[in-house]
This record gives C-alpha cells, structure tokens and sequence, in this order.
C-alpha cells in the first residue's frame, strides 16, 4: 500500500524528510488525548520515527504522512500496526489547527477500505481515549463497537473493534 487518496487527503508513506513537520506540530495539546507523551527533542523524535522505518520495512506496520492533496501542507500521521495478526490496529493523529474539519474520518475509512481488501481483518481495532469524541466519533461513523477498555497514566480509553469495509 504505497499511497491512498481522499477528495482532500493524500496519504504516502512516511520518510524521514517528513520529521522537521510531524515533529513541530507535536504538543501539548495534540497530545492530550494520546497514550504517549510528546518527545522532548528532535533526537527523541528521531528515535521513535526510526523505529516505523524498521517496521514498515519488516512490513508489520504502515505509517503515512496525510497531507492536503491540493497545497501539500502536512496534516498529520496515521498509521496501521500489527499487520501480522487479524486484527490490526489504527493510529491517527491530526494537526491541532486541522482538527475538526473531517479530514480524520476521510483518512481511517480509506485506510480501512484499502487495507480490508489487502489483509482480510477479522476487524480493526482501534483504541481511543474516552474523552476523545471526535475521535470515538470517527470509529461509531464506521460500524466501530467498544471490545475493551484500557488504562495508561496518562489517559483512560476504549477500544473499538471496526468492521472490515469492501
């Protein structure tokens, strides 16, 4: 799966010339709703977008970087993991400034549609803060049904399990 496309949205593969972008738009604020802490340098960053590069080439992850298909302004990440097993599982993260504009749901349902045809899931799951409604709204809009709950220091979350789209 090397790019996908929305009306908006293209989606490619994340490289490292993407890190200067993903890394200024990662904050506080971002970051409220995530089980991770925002990574306090560049080197810190480089660590952790290393490691999807290893990943994504060992092929059980797949991280793109969303950008707006008509400017190229970087609108955010999103990623699908555990490709190995049936039951993969969705990460997304938008800028803050991008945020509520629907772009979220345009991102996961292609990813969804594409990757339902390409790995066969038995579902997606997709873990999200309680607090995060914008985001619990992404997965319901999808068929999404809560399969589990988890707890981090930081946050309290759900997990949706998506159904596979054609």
């Amino acid at each position: 799966m090397d790019r996908l496309h929305t009306p908006r949205v293209a989606l490619r593969p994340f490289a490292p010339s993407d890190s200067a972008e993903a890394f200024a738009c990662i904050n506080e604020r971002l970051a409220r709703y995530t089980a991770w802490d925002p990574p306090h340098s560049r080197d810190a960053f480089r660590r952790v977008w290393e490691e999807w590069l290893i990943a994504q080439r060992a092929g059980t992850d797949l991280h793109f970087v969303a950008r707006l298909a008509g400017t190229g302004e970087f609108l955010g990440l999103l990623g699908l993991h555990r490709l190995a097993g049936r039951r993969p599982e969705i990460g997304i993260w938008i800028r803050t400034e991008a945020q509520g504009q629907g772009y979220g749901l345009e991102m996961v349902s292609t990813l969804v549609r594409r990757a339902s045809a390409r790995y066969a899931p038995f579902h997606f799951r997709y873990p999200v803060a309680l607090a995060n409604r914008p985001s619990r709204r992404i997965a319901e809009r999808l068929g999404g049904t809560i399969i589990g709950r988890y707890c981090t220091p930081k946050i309290d979350g759900v997990i949706y399990a998506i159904p596979p789209m054609t």
